[in-house]
């Protein structure tokens, strides 16, 4: 801040990494720089737990709608970068609410 950055904390409640994996996921792609070897292997390395014990329709182990708490922390900061626009579950995002403005919605 005493160099001039506007620097402010990352809002985070139940279920926000999972707001932010769901808003990250709302984009047509996301380009990794050749040289960003440790955003490409988190991303290719980050899962869902599964149940091993389980199978799916597939005769897949069903996978749990729980995150593996490993792999992650390019992500949560790429999450951090876009802190006040993912929307909470349920909520509408700043770029709707903006528009919904615009539009004399709000």
């Amino acid at each position: 801040r005493g160099l001039g950055f506007a620097i402010d904390a990352a809002e985070k409640w139940p279920g926000s990494v999972e707001d932010g994996i769901k808003f990250l996921r709302g984009f047509d792609e996301i380009i990794i720089h050749p040289r960003c070897k440790m955003a490409a292997d988190e991303a290719y390395r980050w899962r869902y737990k599964v149940d091993k014990k389980v199978l799916d329709s597939n005769m897949q182990p069903l996978v749990l709608p729980v995150l593996v708490d490993a792999h992650n922390h390019i992500w949560d900061a790429v999450r951090y970068a876009y802190h006040g626009y993912i929307p909470r579950s349920g909520e509408m995002g700043v770029w709707n609410r903006l528009g919904a403005q615009a539009l004399g919605q709000s």
